[in-house]
């Protein structure tokens, strides 16, 4: 973002925290990445990008249609955002699930690594939080899944084959056509061939529907 043409990337250096020895590799890189924006001088004309840390939405003010976003922080106080246009991407906090612990202050399952227990693990943000990115998440599932690989080894899980069968039981009971393997590959070619047509990667279908039709065609 900040190498992109026309655009000034703006931080209020007073909103960046000082330096923590207890700050983690992925926080202290972030943080002098905000440093180095926060040292730029904006160009007049530019669109800008502006971050606000350690800002908490109040309330949105407007009667028939959004007219600006009130915001509170421990440095600039209260103050109202003029904006017609408000975007909610806040996380979300996790909800407790039925037989597993619950850390109330976290919102997640209290883990090791991802191991609740060997046989039940976590991953995402039920594991760590509503924070991250992308690349977090694939880091995250690879140490919930070396987990998982470790019991294995140790000969701490077992294959409930009953279970299993109950559960092809019950599906066929209520009707549902499982979509396999081969499905599965259908379902990536057919979209490989759309992301062709279009000169992207892939285009994803939208519909389950259209999903279903070109995995069962698999």
């Amino acid at each position: 973002m900040g190498h992109l043409d026309g655009v000034d990337v703006i931080v209020d250096p007073q909103d960046l925290p000082v330096d923590d020895e207890h700050d983690d590799v992925e926080t202290s890189f972030k943080l002098d990445i905000a440093r180095e924006y926060a040292q730029r001088s904006p160009t007049p004309g530019h669109k800008r990008v502006v971050f606000r840390f350690g800002t908490t939405p109040v309330a949105i003010h407007g009667t028939d249609r959004a007219e600006g976003l009130e915001v509170s922080s421990e440095v600039r106080g209260t103050e109202v955002i003029e904006t017609s246009l408000i975007l909610r991407s806040i996380g979300y906090r996790g909800l407790p699930v039925s037989g597993l612990p619950y850390d109330e202050n976290s919102g997640t399952v209290p883990n090791d690594s991802g191991r609740v227990v060997p046989g039940t693990y976590v991953t995402g943000w039920i594991k760590r939080g509503p924070r991250g990115v992308i690349g977090t998440n694939r880091l995250c599932a690879e140490q919930t899944v070396a987990q998982v690989w470790a019991d294995f080894d140790a000969g701490l899980l077992t294959r409930d084959v009953k279970g299993v069968e109950s559960l092809d039981a019950l599906l066929a009971a209520r009707g549902a056509e499982p979509v396999g393997w081969p499905g599965w590959r259908a379902i990536d070619a057919a979209e490989r061939d759309r992301g062709v047509q279009a000169a992207r990667p892939r285009v994803k279908f939208v519909s389950v529907e259209e999903m279903l039709s070109a995995g069962l065609r698999g």
